[in-house]
């Protein structure tokens, strides 16, 4: 199967057909790279002016936990807008599908959990081999979906202000588009992995396959949940920009075996030394819930449990420090609720990554 063409965005806003067809990669996709082909800073500041309001979350490795046929992979990455805590999301997603013809039937089969999801359909310009648009009011948002050839590409924006328009959700996808299609072509690369991925477990026993694993910037460890809400925390940011070493947090997400529909995410945090790791471990459990917190679960190392809240899609979070590291361990099904298979797997994973960290 071949990635016949794609459309791009060209200048004042017109579109035309993208250039010959593409051959396939010679290797399969990680979904470390498709990750690579989502919003990024730059498509943040063209739009909105600046990068300074908005931060971005941990991106979520889906693989194959929504069972659409012929997916073979589901990448997301969410940017919130932090400014009062303000509720403007954007979020991109990109799936992978074993064929051009198992993406177009998804797409024309997600048409109807569309419009109860993003509201009413709208016009904008043609991307791609089919794309559709959406707007709804309550709550306020404005969605497009995209066919590349085996790939779907879902760029949503979510808001209390100003909604974005069909043309500027266009804009904003024009960059991605040929992200996919330089993707498709196997010259898109994903950044290197730090040494301390030497920590996390490879896939066995109870934990595989590994989801993904990626590299990113502190804002990824800058959110408290707040009721249900995740919300920006620029206390966590500041200490993390100035005591991180290196820069950069190490994310994997792993799936269950024995629990289909949860997942485990390990998050390393490299400090610069022992004290600025136990001073941030003191920071992020004063932002939890402190009805929900167990203090301790791992005795003889500063650590905290944060019970979940109950809700579908909540997590379990441990969170701990040995040395110069923070690692936090959190489980949870994100399309339903979670079960004590979770309660085992962070205590299990915690103690693999300890034997692992050496003072």
């Amino acid at each position: 199967m071949r990635f016949l063409r794609t459309l791009a965005l060209a200048l004042l806003g017109g579109y035309c057909a993208a250039g010959p067809a593409l051959a396939e990669p010679a290797k399969p996709l990680a979904p470390e790279t498709l990750l690579v082909a989502l919003v990024r800073d730059e498509e943040i500041e063209a739009e909105f002016g600046s990068t300074d309001l908005w931060w971005p979350q941990p991106p979520e490795f889906m693989g194959t936990l929504d069972p659409a046929p012929g997916l073979k992979t589901l990448v997301l990455q969410t940017f919130r807008r932090i400014e009062d805590n303000n509720a403007d999301r954007l979020i991109g997603a990109l799936s992978l599908y074993e064929s051009e013809t198992a993406a177009a039937a998804a797409f024309r089969d997600l048409a109807p959990s569309d419009s109860r999801a993003y509201g009413s359909s709208t016009k904008g310009p043609a991307l791609g081999h089919a794309s559709r648009y959406y707007q709804r009011r309550e709550p306020m948002g404005s969605s497009l979906r995209i066919q590349l050839g085996p790939f779907i590409l879902r760029l949503s924006h979510w808001t209390d202000a100003r909604v974005l328009s069909p043309a500027a959700l266009a804009r904003l996808a024009a960059p991605m588009i040929k992200r996919v299609e330089t993707l498709w072509a196997g010259r898109l690369t994903t950044p290197s992995l730090p040494a301390e991925t030497a920590l996390l477990p490879k896939e066995g026993g109870p934990y595989g396959p590994i989801l993904g694993t990626a590299v990113g910037p502190p804002e990824w460890g800058s959110f408290s949940r707040v009721e249900g809400i995740d919300v920006a925390t620029p206390t966590l940011r500041d200490f993390l920009v100035q005591q991180l070493d290196p820069p950069k947090l190490l994310l994997r997400r792993y799936a269950l075996r024995q629990a289909p529909g949860q997942v485990l995410d390990v998050t390393i945090y490299p400090f610069s030394d022992t004290g600025s790791a136990q001073t941030f471990l003191t920071l992020d459990r004063d932002t939890r819930s402190a009805e929900r917190l167990v203090l301790h679960p791992i005795p003889g190392l500063l650590s905290f449990l944060e019970k979940p809240s109950g809700e579908v899609g909540q997590h379990i979070d441990l969170e701990f420090s040995k040395g110069r590291y923070v690692v936090g361990v959190s489980c949870s099904n994100p399309y339903g609720y979670i079960t004590d298979a979770c309660d085992r797997a962070v205590l299990d994973m915690a103690g693999r990554i300890l034997t692992r960290i050496k003072r």
